[in-house]
């Protein structure tokens, strides 16, 4: 608890700004309290399926708690997951090694990387890694012979299934589940032990289960019928369509996925490799003078080779994807530490060791939450543009906000439930207020604004000469120019209802095309962009 109170707390609050993924769960809890909807969230009134609602739930369970969505509020839940997470590692390693490796192995993982930086975040993954462990934690405590009687039995196979269905609420639909019952198979199969499948006979367990995984999607199919199936068919088709790199779905090149893989499992993944190595060679020979019976070895290498080989086939692959089957990776560590220690330190009491390890341990806690601090101090583009945003949202007043979106920004998201920008709930979100966003001056023309009612419109400097035909035109705010594609003004625009009358949908299209044609020819190789761009024709 201390390592991990020293490592994630201190980068929890608002020295960190949100990022988008974040966002997303910041906003739709706070529509979800706004609407009184909380079977799912929203993100600019537009359902938000893609991913299951567990995050969400538990983020607004603690903003009834406080009376606010705040930064803290939406990542304690990755927070508190990571210390879940981090105990239930300790007591795996524990149960197999003893209390000394199993305290390291808890220490391990609550200071790696991964856990620090992830269980930092408002995002489902640390989550989901905690929903996997408690499982495979339970399903190990099931393989052992002295739970023979029925009230151990029960309560951990209880906990194996509801760990299996809860899972199927985080990431996506089934890919919690999936991953823990092909682990679970493929460790049973390997281990040929017969007790552990009768163990696992427990149809209250599997029902239990299948409502917990499935309750949600069914519901959101009897409301939204065909498209929540064509959004969720849409996830699936798009991470195996064989591209990589920017859209729906980016995904990273083969070099970075590794290297990722290995650099979120920094400091300890030079231990967990030593380590892996007598583990690998344990669970292959199982028994001897060299390798003693320990037991879980097996386990652990199902665990972390099949969802990365499940995980890699995928061509949206993402180094995050797989911290789940990295977590076998601390007990690794922490094995190898404790000979490393010994090795080097022979002559060093035992308990001297362990202060030893405790304080690298420590140190490094101390060094990741003061590194999180100092570098999410250091506002960049993004939390320079939150903050405009910020405050924009107290200069608007009470009038209409809407945001324009044009070809310097990525697409929509391609929802089959409505379009959401990439970056819009982190816009709404700092807003602090509903905003609604167009495609561009012609769209605000044609459906954003009524004669003579004041709106707020957030574009950029060359939008003015477009707006100035639509009515009067006061510039608010202009934001950072940290990025020379993402600085932007914030107008006052009050509609003239002549000059809205007598321009046309045809009139504002070529006005759109012209102006789009000057800003698309430079200047220096081209004088007729140049007039163009300064008349607005």
């Amino acid at each position: 608890m201390l390592a991990w109170g020293l490592a994630v707390l201190p980068g929890l609050g608002e020295t960190r700004h949100l990022t988008y993924h974040e966002a997303l769960v910041a906003q739709g809890v706070r529509e979800m309290a706004t609407t009184g909807v909380w079977t799912h969230p929203s993100i600019g009134g537009v359902p938000w399926l893609e991913k299951p609602p567990l995050p969400w739930w538990l983020a607004g369970s603690l903003s009834v708690i406080s009376g606010n969505v705040t930064p803290v509020v939406a990542r304690l839940p990755s927070a508190i997951a990571g210390l879940l997470l981090s105990a239930g590692v300790a007591m795996l390693a524990a149960r197999r090694s003893g209390p000394r490796v199993g305290l390291l192995a808890g220490g391990i993982q609550a200071t790696t990387f991964w856990t620090m930086l992830r269980g930092g975040l408002a995002e489902a993954d640390v989550i989901l890694a905690c929903l996997v462990c408690g499982s495979l934690v339970a399903l190990d405590a099931l393989r052992r012979p002295h739970a023979h009687d029925s009230g151990g039995v029960d309560r951990w196979r209880w906990l194996f299934f509801i760990g299996l269905g809860l899972s199927g609420l985080v990431k996506g639909i089934g890919f919690g589940p999936i991953l823990i019952m092909v682990v679970t198979y493929l460790t049973l199969t390997w281990e040929n032990n017969p007790i552990i499948w009768r163990r696992l006979w427990f149809p209250r367990g599997w029902l239990l289960a299948l409502i917990l995984a499935l309750a949600w999607p069914v519901a959101m199919l009897s409301k939204y019928g065909q498209p929540a199936l064509s959004l969720w068919t849409l996830h699936i088709a798009h991470r195996f369509d064989g591209l990589a790199g920017p859209g729906p779905f980016a995904g990273e090149s083969w070099g970075e996925y590794l290297v990722g893989i290995v650099a979120q499992a920094l400091p300890w993944a030079p231990l967990a490799a030593l380590g892996a190595g007598r583990s690998l060679a344990r669970g292959i020979h199982r028994s001897g003078h060299r390798f003693p019976v320990r037991g879980g070895d097996r386990m652990l290498w199902v665990w972390t080779v099949v969802p990365v080989v499940l995980l890699s086939m995928a061509s949206a692959r993402n180094a995050h994807y797989v911290v789940c089957a990295q977590i076998p990776w601390s007990i690794w560590a922490a094995r190898a530490l404790v000979r490393v220690i010994r090795w080097s330190r022979p002559d060093v009491p035992l308990h001297h060791q362990g202060q030893i390890a405790w304080a690298a341990i420590l140190g490094l806690a101390c060094f990741q939450g003061a590194g999180q601090v100092i570098v999410g101090g250091q506002s960049g583009h993004h939390g320079a543009e939150w903050d405009f945003y910020r405050s924009v949202g107290g200069l608007a007043r009470s009038e209409p906000v809407v945001v324009l979106y044009d070809e310097w920004d990525r697409l929509p998201y391609p929802s089959p439930l409505g379009s959401i920008p990439h970056d819009l709930a982190a816009r709404l979100y700092y807003l602090g207020r509903a905003a609604d966003w167009r495609r561009g001056v012609i769209d605000l023309a044609l459906h954003g604004l009524r004669r003579g009612q004041p709106c707020v419109v957030i574009g950029r400097d060359r939008d003015q000469v477009n707006l100035e035909r639509l009515g009067l035109v006061e510039i608010l705010a202009r934001g950072p120019t940290t990025r020379w594609d993402r600085s932007f003004t914030a107008f006052r625009v009050v509609p003239g209802s002549s000059r809205l009358g007598q321009t046309s949908a045809l009139g504002l299209t070529r006005m759109m095309m012209d102006f789009d044609a000057g800003v698309r020819l430079p200047a220096a190789k081209s004088s007729m962009g140049t007039r163009i761009l300064a008349s607005g024709k």
